[in-house]
């Protein structure tokens, strides 16, 4: 399967939000330019970042929104997806991203719909 391609910018801005909601996690939604490269991250409004759980409140998506997936971290340092990651990973879009502590490249982790690993590549 096609590698999971994003921008730096976008790479950037996750590993930020995910430092700056730390020990929380942070959750976002995941959109492709034209060319097929994640480029933005939707923070939805309301969205929940807690200990060891976030939430999307998917009310305050915007309809035309266009999101191909997901990104989230996990503060603990292990960018596995549990099980609860997976049934929601099957819900909404095709790649998904976890990004562990430290928050770098080399933490960050993607999957498909299934939870099967896919290579991450910044573009």
């Amino acid at each position: 399967m096609d590698p999971i391609r994003i921008t730096r910018d976008a790479f950037d801005f996750i590993a930020h939000a995910a430092r700056s909601t730390h020990p929380n996690e942070f959750i976002g939604m995941l959109r492709k330019n034209e060319q097929g490269v994640i480029d933005t991250i939707l923070v939805i409004p309301l969205s929940e970042y807690g200990r060891g759980f976030s939430g999307i409140n998917f009310t305050m998506l915007p309809a035309h929104s266009d999101s191909c997936g997901s990104v989230h971290s996990h503060p603990r340092g292990s960018a596995r997806p549990s099980k609860q990651d997976v049934r929601f990973f099957s819900k909404r879009g095709g790649v998904h991203l976890i990004i562990a502590s430290p928050y770098d490249e080399n933490s960050i982790r993607g999957y498909d719909n299934c939870g099967t690993p896919l290579q991450v590549e910044l573009v």
